[in-house]
């Protein structure tokens, strides 16, 4: 809750996030976030000077930053805070985008349009030759027009 608290002033969405409260969050989970680099910065620093945090671990890659947090309690929770929705050296979508089309959660949390979600989902799995995970072909059929799809089927 500490880091949804931090991020009350700050723009910010999830991607993939869970529709349940922040603090139901299964132990040794993933937050994936979109987030400027700047305030990716100022949270890995307000992570570091947190009192539950025992160990917190940073990779700077181009285009996001990966935390990895130990607690005093010995659980683990890894934040991926990415400035910049890229494949390799590929521009898959716009954050600034992203950004104007998030949405609030009934639990206060900010998350990417279902939408943008899905067309991400979509590119991530596709640009990597990958098949769509059962857990989110619906989804992803849903939300991204099937004439995109018909191309991945095609190719």
């Amino acid at each position: 809750m500490d880091i949804f608290d931090q991020l009350y002033h700050t723009p910010y969405a999830t991607l993939k996030f869970h529709n349940e409260a922040p603090e139901n969050l299964k132990l040794n989970s993933d937050i994936d976030m979109i987030i400027s680099s700047r305030n990716a910065k100022k949270m890995i620093a307000f992570l570091s000077a947190n009192s539950l945090v025992q160990n917190i671990t940073t990779v700077k890659k181009s285009f996001m930053y990966s935390v990895r947090i130990i607690t005093k309690h010995h659980e683990i929770l890894n934040l991926d805070l990415i400035s910049q929705l890229k494949w390799k050296y590929l521009q898959m979508m716009d954050t600034n985008e992203v950004l104007a089309n998030k949405f609030k959660n009934s639990f206060g949390v900010y998350k990417v349009s279902e939408k943008d979600a899905a067309r991400f989902i979509h590119l991530f799995y596709h640009l990597n030759a990958s098949e769509i995970p059962d857990s989110y072909k619906n989804f992803v059929s849903e939300h991204v027009d099937s004439k995109k799809q018909m191309i991945k089927k095609q190719s």
